[in-house]
């Protein structure tokens, strides 16, 4: 493929993605689980906040066994 057409390829999917509307936002769930949104702060903010060390970039597997 030359250069230009995957340039160009590039730059139209880059367009069409940015011009999509997000498909979640705050309050997505408010009728069907309106626990949803403190349900996966508690899952995903707990690990963080015992082992903020694990956010860390790393070489290693440290970061999946933290």
């Amino acid at each position: 493929m030359p250069p230009t057409t995957l340039l160009l390829s590039l730059l139209l999917s880059s367009a069409i993605a940015a011009a999509a509307p997000p498909l979640l936002r705050p309050g997505f769930y408010s009728e069907t689980c309106p626990e949803a949104e403190s349900i996966v702060r508690d899952v995903l903010g707990g690990p963080w906040q015992e082992k903020p060390e694990a956010l860390r970039p790393s070489c290693d597997c440290s970061s999946m066994i933290a």
